[in-house]
């Protein structure tokens, strides 16, 4: 019984190690693309918005687009409604549920 947790704490801890956060403030969104929830094409966009922010990095594994869950409908709205009023926003990513380069939106505020 020990001998099990000890190595499935192994097979755990590194991803949560090399789990982080990442903020940019006064980003100005270039694009942002929806996707269905059944894309055949390519599964892992599947029921997800993405946004492009060029010019902006985040740490390790994030490129310059994150993505937002389809669930997150107080992420979605906000982020449509910065876009349609041409505002900036900050922004948060999370590394811990990366999809390839392309990390997860866990926060937005609109910036007057």
């Amino acid at each position: 019984m020990l001998k099990a947790f000890f190595l499935s704490s192994i097979l755990i801890l590194p991803g949560i190690v090399n789990a982080a956060t990442y903020f940019q403030s006064d980003v100005d969104i270039a694009s942002i693309a929806s996707f269905s929830s059944n894309r055949p094409a390519d599964s892992s966009s599947n029921n997800t918005v993405r946004l492009e922010v060029p010019g902006k990095t985040w740490g390790e594994p994030c490129g310059t687009v994150a993505y937002i869950d389809g669930d997150d409908k107080n992420l979605i709205s906000t982020l449509y409604t910065a876009w349609s009023m041409g505002k900036r926003i900050d922004i948060e990513v999370d590394s811990t549920e990366a999809v390839g380069n392309k990390c997860k939106v866990t926060f937005i505020k609109m910036v007057k």
